[in-house]
């Protein structure tokens, strides 16, 4: 069983988008929304923070041969840059 099988259940549900070739999750604000309700200021701050880690340390090379790639990192930036 691949992960893409395991998160099927959100796409079915339309909690979440899923492209296995672009290898991409995007959960529903709603359900973002819900478990941070459910989790306490601390939890918050610590997820911040690894969200932005996992992000510069995933982030490519920003060189015109990787423009394409660049360009599918960009939609987290906001996101990021709102928890800092």
């Amino acid at each position: 069983m691949t992960v893409w099988n395991l998160l099927s259940p959100l796409r079915e549900l339309s909690l979440a988008t899923i492209d296995p070739d672009l290898e991409t999750v995007a959960v529903h604000r709603l359900v973002t929304d819900a478990v941070k309700a459910e989790m306490s200021d601390e939890e918050i701050a610590t997820w911040k923070v690894r969200s932005v880690r996992a992000l510069n340390e995933s982030f490519p090379v920003a060189n015109y041969l990787n423009w394409p790639l660049c360009d599918r990192f960009l939609p987290t930036r906001p996101t990021c840059s709102d928890a800092c």
